[in-house]
Order: structure tokens, then C-alpha cells, then sequence
């Protein structure tokens, strides 16, 4: 499908920049579940997806960059997004509040996200209440195109049971979130 490679281009080329210049980054991708409900309170762009555009949103000091942003039908449709927290168990606890950030809603959604850490650049993914990775740069292309072809989970609650895994073994699965009003996801 072209569409989702130029999807997937496009986040991985600004994933890549992000990584390389340890800027934090929260990067959503909506599938079936839609994620209308929590952009209450965001920024709502539905602006042309480019890297550029990820990149400056995710500049440090910008006013947009601690939260997450929201992909729709291949659109920035978001930013500035409160996300749902996962609880940080002992898998979490070494993790920011990002990396809870994006596991907790996956928890909620069929969505997939795109994590990178401020503190190391490593670049991580989530999926079905798992956090997947340090994926390398190189390989995120490969690795989004193989989640977004295959098709979404049906049920989510049987997905979050099962950590997920991958070649490298180092997958954090958690099972329950908690409410993330009022707090801030830029760790």
C-alpha cells in the first residue's frame, strides 16, 4: 500500500532525527480504534504529515513537544495529547513516563506507538499494552510496515495477557493503567 509506506517513511525519517538528537518524542498511529475522545484539550492540527513537521513539533522547547501527536488517515491530526499512563510496574519502572504514556494507550486502542527517549535516543514501539525495542534507526521502517499490515487486534483485553516479544528479547508488558490527569508525560 503506498500510502502507508509514505506513513511510515515519514515517522521513521523523523524518528531517526529524534533518535539521533535524543529529543523525546510520543508518535501515535490511529488504526480502527478511533482516538477522538482523547484529543479533547489538544492541540487539532490536520496538518500534511512530514518529518520536518514531526521534527519541529518535537523540538525541545517548543510549547507542542512534552506530549504526544496524533496520526490519523495519514495526517498530523494532534498535538499537545494528555495520554493515559500505564501503573509503573517493575517492567516500567527503569522507563519514563513517555514510555508509560505510550504503553497506556495501546492498553486502551488498537493504535501503535512510536516512543523515542530524551534520555538515550533509543527508540521503542508499542502495541497491545507492549513496549517492544530498542528498535535500531535502520530497522523501524521494516518493523512499522510489519505492524501496520498486519491486521489490529480484535481484542484488546487478551492482548495486554501475553507481553509481546522480539529478536532481541526485550519486550515490557503491563496490564492495567490509571488515569493520567493533570500530570505531565515529558520524562
Amino acid at each position: 500500500n503506498p500510502q502507508t509506506r509514505q506513513l511510515v517513511d515519514d515517522i521513521s525519517e523523523a524518528a531517526g532525527f529524534l533518535s539521533k538528537n535524543q529529543f523525546g518524542a510520543i508518535i501515535i498511529i490511529e488504526r480502527n480504534v478511533g482516538l477522538g475522545g482523547i484529543m479533547e484539550g489538544a492541540v487539532l492540527l490536520d496538518a500534511s504529515l512530514t518529518p520536518r513537521l514531526l521534527e519541529s513539533i518535537f523540538w525541545p522547547n517548543n510549547p507542542l513537544h512534552d506530549l504526544a501527536v496524533i496520526i490519523r488517515d495519514g495526517r498530523i491530526a494532534a498535538a499537545n495529547v494528555m495520554l493515559p499512563l500505564a501503573e509503573a510496574g517493575p517492567k516500567l519502572s527503569s522507563l519514563g513516563s513517555r514510555h508509560r504514556a505510550a504503553v497506556g494507550i495501546t492498553l486502551e486502542s488498537d493504535c501503535i506507538a512510536v516512543v523515542v527517549s530524551e534520555e538515550n535516543g533509543m527508540i521503542r514501539l508499542a502495541e497491545s499494552g507492549n513496549l517492544v525495542g530498542p528498535i535500531q534507526r535502520e530497522d523501524l521502517t521494516e518493523e512499522l510496515l510489519k505492524r501496520l499490515d498486519a491486521p489490529p487486534p480484535t481484542d484488546l483485553s487478551a492482548a495486554v495477557d501475553e507481553p509481546g516479544s522480539d529478536p532481541s528479547g526485550t519486550e515490557v508488558g503491563q496490564a492495567a493503567t490509571e488515569s493520567a490527569a493533570g500530570r505531565e508525560q515529558g520524562a
